[in-house]
């Protein structure tokens, strides 16, 4: 029987058999299915995706250098674990940057109609994801900010939120199993962005960016911390 992590790797085309498991790995790790600390064995993945060893050793280096992985000493590839220093220091980087990339987005959001036009999109898929009742991911959440990100216009901005949204997309996705109400928190913070962002209020942007991230930081901290060892790490899992 496939693994249900797995699904994706069994459609589509077009893309290599390195880029299609990277991208699975990537997928379950950012959603939380595979959590810190979960190993990651080459010979069960080369088996699911009916292919030698070679592409998915290339697929977990990919990972490694992405930060999602971790090359351990006789454990082989894990998945990267987060520890509570580690989120207050991506936070403490995201409150430098995201404020200030908000109150320019709300500036510049006139002169972008299309980055604005993906913005209401993802809100608006985000809105009826939560009222539909699904759990969710925080693949949708991290491109709500790529996309204030974009309508800044500063690729510098972009790509410090880039990088530290990947980095905390994971563990958010795993401490929201813990604290769900994180979902609505999150939504009824970016559609408080789009609307300032929308009206061109830079002022109430960049407040309520401020508002976001505390609050989202505070929700991940308890999330996880509301988590048994187990479901944090499992090193005898195999995927």
């Amino acid at each position: 029987m496939t693994d249900p992590i797995f699904r994706l790797a069994l459609g589509g085309s077009g893309q290599s058999m390195v880029d299609r498991i990277e991208g699975t790995l990537s997928d379950a790790i950012r959603n939380g299915d595979l959590p810190g600390g979960h190993r990651l064995r080459e010979i069960p993945i080369a088996t699911q995706f009916d292919c030698s060893t070679t592409p998915v050793r290339e697929a977990i280096r990919r990972l490694a250098s992405a930060g999602l992985v971790t090359l351990a000493p006789r454990r082989g590839a894990v998945v990267s674990a987060i520890s509570t220093d580690e989120i207050e220091d991506l936070y403490e980087l995201r409150m430098l940057v995201e404020p200030a990339m908000a109150r320019r987005a709300a500036e510049e959001s006139s002169g972008r109609p299309e980055a604005l036009d993906r913005l209401r999109d993802l809100v608006r898929r985000q809105t009826e994801q939560l009222e539909s009742g699904e759990v969710g991911d925080g693949l949708l959440d991290a491109s709500v900010h790529a996309a204030i990100a974009e309508l800044a216009g500063n690729v510098i901005i972009a790509g410090h939120v880039s990088n530290a949204t990947q980095q905390v997309e994971a563990v958010q996705a795993r401490a929201r199993k813990w604290a769900p109400r994180g979902l609505e928190s999150a939504l009824h913070f970016h559609t408080r962005l789009l609307e300032a962002i929308d009206s061109g209020d830079a002022d109430l942007a960049e407040s309520v960016m401020r508002e976001h991230l505390v609050e989202a930081q505070e929700g991940v901290v308890t999330g996880l911390e509301r988590q048994t060892d187990d479901a944090v790490l499992r090193p005898d899992g195999a995927v």
